[in-house]
């Protein structure tokens, strides 16, 4: 079974995923009960989504920007990934 990755390559389209996908589950209230999705689930991703979004900042801007900052991205970036897709493997899928 061939498996595509859902999630985009890129850090902005990566945020701006994550947070599309955050407001459609809370915009819609009955969605997350629709899929059980746990309302601990959604602050843990939101906690991660900031995290990565705050790194990004500092590792895109040219005055913070090192190897320390963009490894730490990439850190957070990895994070919210995995998490990500447990969260929809979980309660999604």
């Amino acid at each position: 079974m061939s498996s595509i990755d859902f999630l985009p390559k890129n850090d902005r389209n990566l945020l701006q995923w994550v947070v599309n996908f955050l407001t459609y589950l809370m915009t819609a209230t009955a969605m997350m009960m629709r899929f059980n999705f746990p309302q601990a689930v959604y602050d843990r991703l939101a906690a991660l989504r900031n995290e990565f979004a705050q790194k990004l900042d500092v590792a895109e801007n040219p005055a913070t920007r090192t190897k320390l900052s963009i490894q730490a991205k990439n850190t957070a970036k990895k994070a919210l990934k995995a998490d990500v897709r447990l969260s929809v493997k979980e309660y999604l899928a």
